[in-house]
């Protein structure tokens, strides 16, 4: 009876502690959802908890955690697993043979300044701070966890402030192992996928004993366009477009987190930037960097090659800005004005003693295109340079000396070519030779209509520059060609240059316009700028080029520039002398020369000094009459003629000369001079060629020039049918 009374009282026991155990995950799990906010600071809620007790496994099946308003989703998954040995407790040692993770989904929140899981930071901080933690130390339990395992997880990221979702599907990762004082390297891995297909892929290998470890990180297919509001938080864009493609590799030690070494390749496709116009701004096909070694604890990184295939930037110019700073919110007078502006602090440089060491072993463009488009006129300035190519063998920050070569098309049509060297420490040092041809003309008419009144019709360009300086002082030999320039004036003009005029004396017996034109400068100079000096160099030239014609003209009848200026008689002279007859031959020869060529001989004469020499060599000429002697040697006596024969002691020299030839004379010998000059230039002219069209003419009597100046001729040129700009 007593045996019977045992035996029922064990099978009693022991199906009540089955029926415990078997009631406990039951228990428990009506439990946690009950005291969840309690003790989790949230509701949560599962469809299920298993424990397997004989395995150690514990498995819960379609878990959720709410957001505090109890009704939207923070946290699910769908399978949790975790197995354990429990037994190895005994032991002192935890042991995991496998934690697996299925179908986990978070939703990150970012409202303004906070997150959405605030709350649970701060509650269960301040239950950390309120638990009276045991501090005594005892013997460490060892652990060994193997297969940790997520797979299929989805992370939802919402930036409330720009209205943005970001999300990563299909997050994999695992690690074979980790233990304590384990000795074999351990192994981790993360894959998952992007919206658009691509994915995201990291493997890491680490020695646990000595801390090496070694890592790859590959991006595939990461497109710009979900981010693209994260942008515009910086720069005043619509769109921001591209393709990321990325293997990194890193090496170091868990224990030097700051000695990290970095390498790999960085390819973006198809970039494209756009501004609030929906303008393209900025776009390459792609960009290509492999990355040898970039060591952040030494600043130094080493890049073996940097290539842009196919970049295309547009540049606009307006007053005193420019599209790219309206853009990126850049006060030209403030390199930090972007920050500024932003609100964001501008950090500051403290490290004096490192500098950064770089290096790019091969820099390359391929194919690039620049649309130049300039409002600083009255027209919309256009310029499209496309099939750029530059590159550099080596460029590094202990560069002494880089070379950067180029080429281009120029308007679809001129083509240019340089080579740019400069030292890096002294921008202020540098070398630039670039050769220019083909270039059309009419492309600037813009330009030429604007600064000096002029369209021009044809002609293209060939031009070479050589440019030196050195510590800012600028030496520049430049040698132009042009052919064929055809140019019309548009009577207006900022600086209203003699353009057409200069051109028309600049050209030689075949049309073609061959100077060269050096230029020098002190860019030191606050007020000065290369564009400025090469202005107002050319600008000079085209003046002096209009100024003084027969400087240009002389060469084309091997004549002295003076002859071809003017020509000069005396007051008492009218008949043509071997050397002027030689200047109206240049004349001649130059007219045949230059078919379009309009020469005019414009007179001036001081009359009344010419009327005072004619009054005193008719007054000496009663002299000589008299005492047979000449005015001009017996001076004395020529003057006391004058005074006995006036009758009067209160004239002076001139008038006593003008009483003794008589006024009525002198008028009349005056202007028979004039016509007998004006005779014997055009007699002559016309009898070498009687269809010349050289005329001689007078001059505004009342023009300043004529007081105080012998009679000359006084030779000015033009063109046929156009006035010449003043």
């Amino acid at each position: 009876m007593r045996r019977r009374t045992i035996k029922i009282i064990l099978i009693t026991l022991i199906s009540v502690f089955v029926l415990f155990m078997i009631f406990i995950p039951v228990i428990t799990k009506k439990t946690i959802i009950n005291n969840s906010k309690k003790w989790f600071g949230r509701q949560i809620s599962l469809e299920s908890l298993k424990v397997n007790y004989f395995t150690g496994t514990v498995k819960i099946l379609d878990f959720k955690m709410y957001e505090a308003n109890d009704s939207d989703i923070f946290v699910s998954f769908d399978t949790l697993i975790f197995d354990t040995e429990p037994y190895q407790l005994f032991s002192n040692e935890f042991v995991v043979e496998e934690i697996y993770l299925e179908g986990l989904y978070t939703n990150l929140i970012l409202y303004d300044s906070t997150f959405n899981f605030d709350d649970l930071i701060e509650f269960h901080i301040s239950n950390e701070n309120n638990s009276n933690r045991d501090t005594t130390t005892g013997d460490p339990i060892h652990f060994q966890i193997s297969n940790i395992e997520i797979s299929r997880a989805n992370i939802l990221f919402e930036d409330k402030k720009i209205d943005k979702i970001v999300q990563i599907k299909g997050l994999s990762f695992s690690i074979p192992y980790i233990g304590w004082n384990q000795e074999d390297a351990s192994e981790a891995g993360v894959h998952f996928l992007f919206d658009k297909g691509g994915y995201f892929d990291s493997f890491l290998h680490l020695d646990p004993n000595s801390g090496d470890f070694d890592a790859r990180v590959i991006i595939n297919k990461l497109y710009f366009a979900p981010f693209d509001k994260y942008a515009f938080e910086y720069a005043n864009i619509t769109s921001v477009n591209g393709i990321l493609n990325t293997e990194i590799n890193l090496e170091g030690n868990i224990f030097k987190p700051e000695a990290i070494i970095a390498s790999g390749n960085i390819d973006v496709l198809d970039f494209e930037i756009t501004d609030n116009n929906n303008k393209k701004i900025l776009a390459t096909d792609k960009f290509h960097c492999i990355i040898s070694k970039a060591d952040p604890a030494n600043s130094s990184i080493i890049i073996d090659t940097l290539a842009l295939i196919k970049p295309y930037i547009y540049f606009e110019l307006s007053d005193s800005t420019n599209n790219i700073s309206e853009i990126l919110n850049i006060n030209p007078k403030s390199s930090d004005s972007v920050d500024i502006a932003k609100g964001h602090e501008v950090p500051q440089n403290t490290d004096t003693t490192r500098t950064l060491f770089y290096k790019v072993n091969s820099f390359i463009i391929q194919d690039g295109i620049v649309d130049y488009s300039d409002n600083l006129t009255d027209e919309t300035f256009n310029y499209h340079l496309s099939n750029i190519e530059i590159n550099s063998d080596s460029i590094s920050s202990t560069s002494k000396w880089i070379d950067i070569y180029s080429k281009m098309l120029l308007n679809n049509r001129g083509t240019l070519y340089a080579d740019l060297g400069f030292n890096p420490a002294n921008p202020m040092d540098m070398n630039l030779d670039f050769t220019i041809k083909d270039f059309l003309l009419p492309d600037l008419n813009i330009y030429t209509n604007y600064y000096m009144g002029h369209a021009i019709v044809n002609g293209d360009m060939y031009y070479h520059s050589k440019t030196e300086i050195n510590n800012g002082l600028i030496h520049s030999e430049n040698s132009l060609i042009i052919q064929n320039a055809t140019l019309d004036n548009t009577e207006k003009g900022l600086y209203s240059l003699p353009l057409k005029f200069a051109f028309f004396l600049l050209k030689d017996k075949d049309g073609v316009i061959n100077l060269d034109v050096p230029v020098r400068g002190d860019l030191n100079d606050p007020k000065l700028s290369f564009g400025k000096i090469i202005w107002n160099t050319f600008k000079n030239l085209i003046v002096k080029a209009a100024a003084s014609p027969g400087k240009l003209l002389a060469g084309l009848v091997n004549g002295d520039p003076k002859q071809l200026e003017a020509i000069e008689f005396n007051y008492l002279d009218t008949a043509l002398m071997s050397g002027q007859q030689k200047q109206l031959d240049l004349l001649l020869e130059l007219e045949q020369k230059k078919r379009d060529l309009k020469i005019e001989l414009v007179y001036f004469n001081d009359i009344d000094k010419q009327k005072e020499a004619i009054a005193e060599n008719e007054a000496g000429k009663l002299y000589y009459k008299k005492t047979k002697r000449d005015y001009i040697i017996d001076k004395e006596g020529f003057e006391a003629f004058l005074l006995e024969n006036a009758n009067s002691d209160s004239l002076d020299y001139q008038n006593a000369c003008m009483l003794l030839a008589t006024p009525q004379l002198v008028d009349s010998l005056t202007i028979l001079y004039n016509e007998t000059r004006f005779s014997n230039i055009s007699g002559y002219l016309n009898s070498v060629n009687d269809s010349t069209h050289i005329i001689a003419k007078y001059s505004d009597p009342e023009a300043p020039e004529n007081v105080g100046i012998s009679p000359v001729f006084k030779i000015e040129y033009s063109m046929i049918d156009e006035i010449v700009d003043e």
